[in-house]
């Protein structure tokens, strides 16, 4: 268990020092909502980091702690220098929490087959769900062609004699019900 959960610390190693690393980096017409957005995954992935080290010392492990160590086990291809454009450093990063991932999923079978509750508990519910919320942050739109839900939009009370918005949900301020 203490092997697979160093190999899991090493890749949110990886993946944390991506996130601060495009937080310092990225540029564009997206730069302040990336740069924010980059820093709060980074922080995040800080956290995640302590519980896997946390967790492999209480199992009686010794964690990886220093870069080459992390770089001679790290899954995930450490990013090139320099400045990327935007989707070259979301495509990496996606890939980078498929791979943390399917590790969450292997170490909760394995966890659960050995009767380790709490490292079941630990990779679920502090790995991998903060993990696939952060890649769900970097995915692509729906497809314009996918099912839309209707727009919501607020008003004041219609005027009489007009009409209501096509494809639109209407509150009104005084009753949900006034159309």
């Amino acid at each position: 268990m203490v092997g697979r959960l160093n190999q899991l610390l090493a890749d949110s190693i990886s993946i944390r020092d991506m996130y601060k690393k495009h937080h310092w980096q990225v540029s564009g017409p997206t730069f302040y909502q990336l740069h924010l957005l980059f820093d709060k995954h980074f922080d995040e992935q800080v956290g995640m980091v302590d519980t896997i080290a946390e967790r492999i010392q209480l199992l009686g492990g010794v964690s990886i702690a220093m870069g080459g160590d992390v770089a001679e086990i790290s899954q995930i291809q450490p990013p090139p220098r320099g400045r990327e454009e935007v989707p070259v450093q979301i495509s990496p990063l996606l890939q980078a929490h498929k791979i943390i991932m399917q590790q969450c999923h292997d170490i909760a079978e394995a966890a659960d087959k050995a009767g380790d509750d709490g490292t079941n508990d630990m990779v679920v519910s502090d790995i991998l769900r903060p993990n696939e919320l952060q890649s769900w942050f970097h995915r692509p739109a729906p497809r314009r062609d996918a099912p839309r839900l209707p727009q919501i939009t607020t008003h004041t009370h219609p005027t009489p004699g007009r009409p209501r918005a096509a494809g639109r949900l209407l509150l009104c301020d005084r009753t949900p019900f006034c159309m």
